[in-house]
């Protein structure tokens, strides 16, 4: 390979694709879940805020593993093991950051969108219980 595109490719592979592109969304809907969401309800929550096209479990559970240091299982008001962020101090992080500003207010509309239907796909207990809190959050 070219000598000036090697560094090209090694960037592509590290910096651009599925897994990169869901990552920070999947962050920022941790943190404005009011419990934690099973990979189930990620996945669904994810493909009605337009952020995959198809249910990708697999996806998610990569983008899961890859911010491992900042998120821990916690089980769900029905008993599934679900996911949430690790601390308080990460939530007040991210909902201050410039830097996910616009992924931030994308998800917080999407998920009262969500909301206003919540049958329909593996998200639906978790929007009857908290999406009246979704839509005030909007």
């Amino acid at each position: 390979m070219n000598e000036l595109l090697l560094p090209l490719a090694v960037w592509l592979q590290v910096s651009v694709g599925d897994l990169q592109a869901v990552t920070t969304p999947l962050l920022v809907l941790l943190v404005l879940a009011h419990e934690p969401l099973t990979v189930g309800e990620l996945t669904a929550l994810l493909v009605r805020a337009g952020r995959l096209g198809t249910a990708n479990t697999g996806l998610v559970e990569q983008a899961l593993l890859a911010i491992g240091a900042m998120v821990r299982r916690a089980p769900d008001p029905d008993g599934e093991e679900g996911y949430t962020v690790f601390h308080h101090s990460l939530r007040t992080h991210v909902l201050g950051s410039e830097r996910v500003g616009e992924t931030v207010a994308t998800l917080r509309a999407a998920l009262a969108e969500a909301s206003l239907e919540p049958a329909g796909d593996a998200a639906e207990l978790y929007l009857y219980r908290c999406g009246v809190r979704h839509l005030l959050d909007a």
